[in-house]
């Protein structure tokens, strides 16, 4: 965030991808700069950084309407916080930022188990996101010299073991961070999203995204819990006048009408129609009235029976025996 030249790229991402929730790292952001610079980059959003464990303030948590987020432990490598959904369980979510150093990724793998013992985190949706700087098998190098498993890897390996953690099922490339050295390439994944049993059980269908780099040397991490939260707002009713318009008649029915083989018996219809229409038996209903209805049940029956007397004997006394003549609450049947 130090650097001016990523600050419309983060911008735009945020306004594509739309995250109601986010950690940065890496930020190196002095403690009176960051104000500012959140109001400028994240209007409207609430921020947390760790410049309280470390002056750099490695880690950011930003946040937006409808979630909470109540922070319950940081460390210079590590942030913890409870976040609470609308109409969901609450979740542990904990945003990592390793250092580069072996000695102190040790400490940031006692302070995970230390974590999960002092919340009881197997009984709870526990979430890990971040940078952890160590690969946990060979192939996650992309040197072909790096065949065999290592101390390092080892240690990562009993850690996540003993926590109850493991990578959530994800879209993307396996090496999340590159080098950017066309001479001597080195492509590694140093980012993870995992997750524990209970979390699975929360969200059985949630999935991360480890999209392309763009203003960064690290694959940027999207997690989709797969639930909908619900909309604020008031929205407009939608009254649908399908039922209540006259349908006009299709192009094709006009043509069967007129050059079929029931001609005759159409223009006899039509006429009774025209005179049922201009004389006693005309019934009108006012448009978009919605408070009066037609009583289909009762009227189903009725008329079945007249169209059938209709088809049979074409007289207008067969048209006007549905409904009350002057009636003025019901369209005209033909």
């Amino acid at each position: 965030l130090n650097d001016p030249d990523k600050h419309r790229p983060l911008v735009d991402w945020l306004h594509c991808h739309k995250p109601i929730f986010g950690a940065l790292l890496e930020t190196h952001v002095k403690e009176p700069s960051l104000r500012p610079l959140i109001t400028k980059l994240c209007p409207d959003w609430n921020y947390f950084a760790n410049h309280s464990s470390d002056p750099d303030g490695r880690i950011i948590l930003i946040w937006r309407d409808p979630i909470q987020i109540n922070i319950i432990r940081q460390s210079s490598q590590c942030v913890t916080c409870i976040i609470s959904l609308p109409n969901q369980p609450l979740i542990h979510f904990t945003a990592i930022y390793a250092f580069n150093t072996n000695e102190e990724r040790v400490e940031l793998w006692t302070d995970l188990l230390q974590l999960h013992s002092d919340l009881d985190l197997d009984s709870h949706c526990w979430i890990i996101g971040g940078e952890l700087n160590q690969i946990m098998c060979p192939f996650e190098h992309s040197s072909l010299s790096m065949v065999v498993l290592d101390s390092l890897m080892y240690q990562l390996q009993e850690c996540f073991l003993k926590a109850g953690l493991f990578d959530l099922r994800f879209l993307g490339p396996c090496h999340t961070w590159k080098n950017k050295q066309p001479t001597d390439p080195i492509a590694k994944k140093l980012d993870r999203l995992l997750v524990n049993s209970a979390a699975v059980s929360f969200m059985p269908h949630a999935m991360a995204t480890f999209l392309p780099p763009s203003f960064s040397d690290h694959t940027l991490c999207l997690l989709d819990l797969v639930f909908s939260l619900p909309k604020a707002g008031n929205f407009p009713y939608k009254y649908v006048l399908l039922l209540i318009l006259p349908r006009k008649p299709s192009k094709l029915r006009k043509t069967c009408t007129k050059n079929g083989p029931s001609s005759e018996k159409s223009k006899k219809l039509t006429s009774i129609k025209s005179r049922a229409s201009t004389g006693c038996g005309k019934v009108i209903l006012t448009r978009h009235t919605s408070t009066e209805y037609v009583n289909v049940s009762a009227c189903c029956p009725k008329l079945d029976s007249t169209t059938i007397s209709s088809g049979m004997v074409p007289v207008p006394s067969a048209l006007t025996c549905v409904f009350p003549v002057g009636s003025d609450a019901y369209y005209p049947i033909c």
